[in-house]
C-alpha cells in the first residue's frame, strides 16, 4: 500500500512527520477499499507570541516543578519529549548503584502537561547498573523511533564520553551502538540533539577547535550531517554567535528546524538581557546557509531562567510548553525537571498522525508514506512503517 500526501500550503509551515509514536494519540480515518486510504492531518495550534494582553508579553509565563512522582531526592535532568508531548525520556541516579546516571521513562496519560506516570527504568538502553558505566543526556528522534544519548561504556580513556543511539523495533529497543567517528573521539562528545528531519546532530563536547581557550572545562556546541552511505560529517563549530570563552551546551533544535535553544555560562553574551546567574537558556535562530549562521540569541526570560543553573530544555512539536532542568531551591533533590507553559514559541509546525489499516478486517498494514510538496515536486518526507504498535 501506498499513502500519498500533496501539501500545497508550506510555504509558512515546517512539516514534520510523526507517525504512532505514542498508541494513544493515534488519529484514526477511515477508507474507501480499492480507492485510497488516508491518513489524517492536523495543524498543532501555536500559542500567541504575546499571552497577554497587558504589557508585559510574558506575563503568563508559568513555571511548575513536575512532583515527587517525577522528580526524587537525586538528580533528575536532561529531559527529551516525543513529538506529540506524550512521552519523556529523562536521565537520573535515583535507586542506582555507584552513583550512575540511567534512563527513565515517563508518560502523560491525558496529555496533560503537568501529569505523568511513575518513570520506569529504560533497562534495554542503560548501561549495566553493576558495572563502572553510566549514561547521560539524550534526545529522541521526532518519529520517536531513534533514540540518541551519551554514555562512557566501552572506553577506558578517562573522562571520555560518546554519543550513542538505539533504534525502536516495534516496543523494544534494540540495535544499541556507537555513532562512530568523526563525532566521536577521545575527548567529550555529550548532549546530543536531533534535528526533526534527522540530518543534523548537535551536540556538545570540549574537542579541539572551541571558541576561545582549547582548556577541557571549555565546552562548545558542534552540528554534524547525516551523509547519504548513513555516517556523519565532520562536526563543525556553530562559531562565535552561538558559543563564547565560557561553556555551552544541552543543545535543542525545535521542531521548525530552526529555532535553537541552548545553555550558556556566558552572563554578558546577551547586552539587553545580562545573564541571571549559572547556566542560563537562550534561543537563537539559525538564518543559513552556513553552519555559523545564526541570529544573535537571546536569553529566555524569567522565570524560566533564574540564579541557579537552568539547562537541558525539550519542547514538543506544539510548542506551547517548555521542559527543562534546574537547581534552583524548591526541589526535590540536586536537579528537578520543570515545565514553562506560554513560554516563546518557535514557528508553526504541522504534524501528522496516521493509521492504515483494513477498512473490512479493521487490521493495520504496512504502507510507505511520501509528503510531496505540490509546488516543486520535492519530497518532503517518506517513510515505510511494518509496525504500528510502537
Amino acid at each position: 500500500m501506498k499513502v500519498l500526501l500533496n501539501i500545497k500550503s508550506l510555504f509558512v509551515l515546517t512539516l514534520l512527520l510523526a507517525i504512532g509514536t505514542v498508541a494513544p494519540s493515534r488519529a484514526y480515518s477511515g477508507g474507501t477499499p480499492g480507492v485510497a486510504d488516508s491518513i489524517s492531518v492536523k495543524l498543532v495550534p501555536v500559542p500567541p507570541v504575546n499571552p497577554d494582553s497587558g504589557k508585559s508579553a510574558f506575563a503568563k509565563l508559568v513555571v511548575k516543578n513536575l512532583g515527587p512522582d517525577v522528580n526524587s531526592s537525586r538528580d533528575d535532568f536532561a529531559p527529551t519529549i516525543t513529538a506529540d508531548g506524550r512521552t519523556m525520556f529523562f536521565a537520573s541516579d535515583r535507586n542506582v548503584a555507584r552513583n550512575h546516571h540511567h534512563f527513565w521513562e515517563t508518560i502523560s496519560p491525558e496529555n496533560n502537561d503537568t501529569t505523568w506516570g511513575m518513570p520506569v527504568n529504560v533497562t534495554e538502553i542503560n548501561s549495566d547498573p553493576k558495572s563502572d558505566y553510566g549514561d547521560g543526556a539524550a534526545s529522541i528522534a521526532a518519529d520517536g523511533q531513534t533514540i540518541y544519548f551519551a554514555s562512557n561504556r566501552n572506553t577506558t580513556v578517562p573522562d571520555d564520553v560518546n554519543i550513542w543511539l538505539a533504534t525502536l523495533d516495534g516496543t523494544h529497543w534494540k540495535g544499541v551502538h556507537e555513532v562512530g567517528a568523526p563525532v566521536n573521539t577521545t575527548s567529550f562528545e555529550t548532549q546530543p540533539a536531533i534535528s526533526p528531519d534527522g540530518k543534523k546532530l548537535f551536540f556538545a563536547s570540549n574537542r579541539p577547535g572551541k571558541v576561545g581557550s582549547e582548556d577541557k572545562q571549555n565546552v562548545d556546541i558542534f552540528v554534524s550531517h547525516l551523509l547519504p552511505d548513513g555516517r556523519f560529517s565532520d562536526p563543525v563549530n556553530l562559531g562565535t554567535k552561538i558559543n563564547t570563552e565560557h561553556y555551552e551546551g544541552s543543545p535543542f533544535m525545535a521542531a521548525d528546524g530552526t529555532t535553537l535553544y541552548f545553555a550558556s555560562e556566558d552572563p554578558h553574551r546577551d547586552p539587553n538581557q545580562p545573564g541571571l546567574g549559572g547556566l542560563d537558556i537562550y534561543q537563537s535562530e539559525w538564518k543559513g546557509p552556513s553552519d555559523t549562521d545564526w541570529t544573535t540569541p537571546t536569553r529566555l526570560p524569567a522565570p524560566i531562567n533564574s540564579p541557579s543553573d537552568d539547562f537541558f530544555l525539550t519542547v514538543p512539536a506544539s510548542g506551547n510548553v517548555l521542559f527543562f532542568s534546574s537547581n534552583r531551591p524548591g526541589g526535590s533533590g540536586g536537579f528537578d525537571l520543570y515545565v514553562a507553559t506560554n513560554p516563546p514559541a518557535p514557528k508553526p509546525t504541522l504534524v501528522l498522525h496516521g493509521r492504515a489499516y483494513d477498512v473490512n478486517t479493521k487490521e493495520n498494514l504496512a504502507a510507505h508514506v511520501v509528503i510531496i510538496d505540490s509546488r516543486t515536486k520535492d519530497t518532503i518526507y517518506k517513510t515505510s512503517i511494518t509496525d504500528w504498535n510502537r
